[in-house]
């Protein structure tokens, strides 16, 4: 904390390796840059009664390479590693690890978060949070608004999410709330499992408590997303619209783009509380029969990944429907070749229909 009370806005802080063990969260209210002097990461351990290991309260402060820790707390309602608060614009965490935050304290809603963050322009890039445990309710990342509050430009990308447990309510690996509808938030490329199985397990959860933050401008995409639910009351979702409150749901989900994510270690893709459509097709929902047998008549030339690498299998896809679609040319008169005579009675907009609705099965 000294080095914040001494250091001016611009100004750089490298940490040396080490353990730093504090008994109230660091508070940095400075435009400054928090950073790792060497290789190695320093360890911020918060072993106090703090709500966070440490709290952004001004704007433009980057975090990097270092690790967070907030345990033995008893009294905090809800705890975090991290907290951005409102006035937290243009906060950059970049390689930080969170791991390790005990939320089962003795309060009315004991709560674990990795991250919470409520400045709008927020970055979180190439890092981990893990091991994550609130009674009530525990999330690897909440980024988002409030009642009063709208937030826009977020980034999440390239971030593990692993091991969020919670014994009473509902885990999840993160929760994008009150995002409002003026500049995109992006969640991309990120890895989120081992999540409690409970009733309500969400990989990413997504909903308001603002009237009026109501039609989120998101992009889901590239994630690989394991939620699963040993319970009979219902299932894990990899995506889980929640209706919050009635006089904050969301009424337009047509700015969301959910798309090439990996849901197939989730017991559904989606789930959806509001009465809304959320197009969610262009997804890998996991290798079925039914969607084997579709193609089991096509040319031998061609390859489907129906079980493949995640990272080839959109790309693999579309060229293989370019193969077949440079195998099958029509003209004003219908087709001039066929593709082993299956489609020998076909237009061309009906061909092309069939395929196109086949590789949205497929995403």
């Amino acid at each position: 904390g000294a080095a914040i009370d001494y250091a001016s806005p611009g100004d750089t802080i490298e940490v040396e390796d080490g353990t730093y063990e504090v008994t109230d969260r660091i508070n940095v209210d400075k435009s400054v840059t928090i950073k790792s002097a060497g290789s190695d990461r320093p360890v911020i351990k918060n072993t106090d009664d703090g709500f966070a290991a440490l709290k952004v309260t001004a704007d433009d402060v980057t975090l990097e390479g270092l690790k967070f820790v907030n345990l033995g707390n008893s009294e905090a309602e809800r705890v975090r590693g991290l907290h951005g608060n409102r006035d937290s614009d243009g906060l950059t965490i970049k390689d930080v690890v969170v791991n390790g935050v005990d939320g089962t304290v003795s309060s009315d809603r004991p709560t674990g978060y990795g991250m919470t963050l409520l400045g709008n322009s927020t970055s979180v890039v190439n890092s981990k949070v893990k091991n994550v445990e609130g009674t009530h309710f525990a999330a690897g990342i909440r980024l988002g608004g409030n009642s009063t509050l709208e937030v826009e430009g977020g980034t999440i990308d390239n971030v593990d999410i692993s091991d969020i447990e919670t014994t009473d309510n509902q885990s999840a690996g993160m929760i994008l709330t009150s995002i409002a509808s003026t500049e995109e938030t992006e969640s991309t490329n990120s890895k989120i499992e081992g999540l409690t199985k409970n009733a309500r397990t969400a990989g990413i959860s997504i909903g308001s408590t603002n009237p009026d933050a109501t039609k989120p401008d998101l992009e889901i995409e590239g994630n690989e997303i394991k939620a699963t639910t040993s319970t009979v009351q219902g299932n894990g979702a990899a995506i889980y619209v929640e209706n919050v409150d009635d006089s904050t749901s969301l009424s337009d989900l047509s700015q969301i783009v959910v798309s090439k994510n990996d849901f197939s270690g989730s017991d559904a893709g989606a789930a959806n509380e509001v009465g809304r459509n959320l197009d969610a097709s262009r997804n890998y929902w996991g290798a079925t029969d039914d969607i084997k047998d579709m193609y089991e008549d096509l040319d031998d030339e061609v390859t489907l990944y129906v079980s493949r690498d995640k990272e080839d299998f959109i790309e693999e896809f579309d060229e293989q429907l370019e193969h077949l679609m440079n195998q099958c040319p029509f003209d004003d008169e219908g087709p001039v070749r066929n593709a082993e005579g299956i489609y020998e009675d076909r237009n061309h907009d009906k061909f092309r229909e069939d395929f196109k609705r086949l590789r949205d099965l497929m995403r």
